[in-house]
């Protein structure tokens, strides 16, 4: 009797439904995460770090400022609230044209510049890319003399709060002088003056 021939179809058929065909993974969750990436990159180099460049000059004579020293902190300038001072965040000094200029200023940038001569400035630079510093001159120097053009020596010249006193040729140099500029003049025999000085480093 002969043996019936099983038929290959058939096992390959019963084969292929014991084990389905392996589905191949959707890329749209790697693709999901590589734009993820890609905007969390574009935030940081478009809106969390910005450029940040600008000019220093002299707010009296409109001359440029060179070797002045610019620092950038980033946070919340101190006050009451907040007494603890933002760490430094980097630091540059002008060229000859008073220019300076950072890149990737980190958030809330803050720029601060501290110059002998001059008053202080401390500017939130939130918003900006590009700042046009002017220094204002806090140094007074000059002579104090008598109608007939002679020295007095020994004068007070008070100016907020401070008081100095003229030397042997009558000459003086006052500094931080306040915004507003104003002098008080006394020395014994002579009636005091009061001089508002305005922009000027010499009086």
């Amino acid at each position: 009797m002969r043996r019936r021939r099983r038929s290959t179809y058939s096992t390959y058929t019963n084969f292929s439904s014991r084990n389905p065909a392996r589905k191949v993974p959707s890329p749209l969750p790697y693709l999901i995460v590589a734009l993820l990436a890609a905007a969390g990159l574009f935030y940081f180099h478009i809106f969390a770090f910005k450029n940040l460049s600008g000019t220093v000059t002299n707010a009296f004579t409109n001359e440029p400022m060179a070797g002045v020293p610019v620092v950038v902190v980033s946070g919340v300038p101190p006050s009451a609230a907040l007494p603890s001072a933002p760490k430094v965040a980097m630091t540059a000094t002008t060229g000859l044209k008073g220019d300076f200029s950072f890149e990737r200023v980190p958030d809330q940038p803050i720029v601060t510049i501290t110059f002998n001569g001059f008053s202080s400035q401390t500017i939130t630079a939130e918003g900006n890319t590009n700042l046009d510093i002017k220094m204002v001159p806090n140094v007074l120097r000059g002579q104090v003399v008598t109608p007939d053009g002679k020295p007095v020596p020994g004068a007070s010249i008070i100016t907020n709060g401070t008081r100095i006193l003229s030397g042997a040729d009558g000459t003086y140099e006052l500094d931080n002088v306040g915004q507003n500029r104003k002098l008080v003049v006394k020395a014994p025999g002579y009636r005091a003056t009061n001089l508002e000085v305005g922009q000027v480093l010499t009086q």
